[in-house]
């Protein structure tokens, strides 16, 4: 009896050590996920590294493109997660880039497939309202788009800000008035909304509004000497230049303008040499330089005039014509040049996509890569190297679109 109950026990011990051994499992590599697509605006992402088997995983990186870092190219693995910082080089040159990253273990092999796309123009979120003949300033890194219309005869002074690092849009308090083809600049943390008209192409407005951010409050300010539309509004040395535009029978201004807010007083400067409304102006080194436009009745085509003025003298310099000549499009300078989208000959109904660039220390422009879409009526900010192309209508009678449009100049290598 005694050796049957030995007997029996001896089985089971060595059921139990069978049952113990089928356990057992080797390391098993397993790396999420599979594929990584990177651009320059969203070019880091974690690479997970598992043991979904026994025992450790000893893991090491073995091969990867050199536009590729890692955080760590090597490790064990028991029942947790390894977690790898994948980065890609967004300053690279446009182009699709394409590799593996090759992960050699204990526990199998695998290779995980990247690319990376750097273009020059990238699809934001869109305006949550869609408009042209608006204006847009940078202020606090953040943008904002003001005003415009949805068509000629439907005005607003609606204001919405857009934020670049979480690609999201807030609305904020209203301005008095509606205003489309008007200007805006940012000084001492305020924002000023200068002139613009009351109707599409009539009614020019001599107020001006300042918005101060930290109450969302606007208030009334010092009015222009003249009522303006289609003007300019660009700061200097903590003062507001006032340049071009056209008056109640769209005629061109060539009257300068330009506020003190410290003494709340305006004084006339030299006038522009070629008077027109609907260009666009950029500072750059602290000087203005008006660009493009249009005569207003007398010929409603774009003109190729660029001048340069010297705030510091007083005077106005003739520089190098647009290739293409424009009006009512968008234009803003960064990294030391100015660039330029988009607008309509005048001549017909279209707009089209053109972009040029400006260097002031050569007097050159340059042809770049055009807009992703025909827009005529859109602005144009810059912030942190890049530039933001909001709004606008492709056609006349307006189609006007919802779009926020990022341009990267320095991937942009067309000439």
């Amino acid at each position: 009896m005694k050796g049957q109950i030995f007997y029996f026990n001896a089985i089971l011990a060595i059921s139990f050590f069978l049952i113990t051994c089928s356990g057992l499992t080797e390391p098993q590599l397993d790396v999420q996920p599979t594929s990584f697509t990177f651009t320059e605006t969203a070019n880091s992402s974690v690479l997970k590294i598992s043991n979904s088997g026994g025992g450790d995983l000893s893991w090491e990186i073995i091969d990867k493109p050199d536009w590729l870092a890692v955080s760590k190219s090597s490790g064990e693995v028991t029942t947790k997660t390894d977690e790898v910082t994948i980065t890609a080089d967004a300053d690279r040159e446009e182009g699709k880039y394409s590799g593996t990253i090759s992960i050699e273990s204990n526990g199998g092999n695998e290779e995980i497939s990247i690319s990376l796309d750097i273009g020059i123009w990238s699809t934001l979120e869109n305006m949550p309202t869609a408009r042209f003949g608006h204006s847009s300033c940078v202020l606090d890194g953040k943008i904002y788009v003001i005003g415009g219309a949805a068509n000629t005869d439907d005005l607003f002074k609606t204001l919405e800000i857009y934020d670049p690092i979480l690609d999201t849009w807030t609305p904020k308090a209203d301005m008095a008035s509606d205003r489309i083809n008007f200007a805006l600049c940012v000084l001492n943390g305020k924002i000023y909304a200068v002139g613009g008209g009351e109707s599409f192409y009539l009614d020019p407005q001599i107020t001006i509004e300042e918005y101060d951010p930290a109450t969302d409050t606007w208030t009334h300010t010092t009015d222009m000497p003249r009522a303006r539309m289609g003007l300019t509004a660009t700061v200097v040395n903590g003062k507001i230049y006032i340049i071009g535009g056209a008056d109640s029978g769209e005629r061109p201004i060539a009257e300068v303008d330009v506020y003190d807010p410290v003494t709340d007083t305006w004084t006339i400067k030299a006038d522009l040499p070629t008077p027109r409304s609907h260009l666009a102006a950029a500072e750059l080194n602290g000087k203005i330089y008006a660009i493009s436009g249009t005569l207003g009745p007398t010929s409603y085509i774009g003109l190729s005039q660029v001048e340069e003025y010297n705030p510091a003298t007083d005077t106005w310099t003739n520089k190098a014509k647009i290739t293409k000549p424009r009006r009512y499009f968008a234009a803003c300078a960064v990294n030391g040049k100015i660039y330029v989208f988009g607008g309509t000959t005048g001549s017909g109904n279209d707009g089209f996509s053109s972009v040029e660039e400006y260097d002031p220390v050569t007097d050159i422009w340059t042809v770049k890569t055009s807009l992703p879409s025909k827009v005529a009526g859109a602005f144009a900010v810059s912030f942190d190297g890049k530039v933001y192309v909001s709004g606008g209508a492709p056609a006349y009678p307006p189609e006007v679109v919802k779009t926020m449009y990022e341009y990267v100049p320095g991937n942009d290598f067309l000439h």
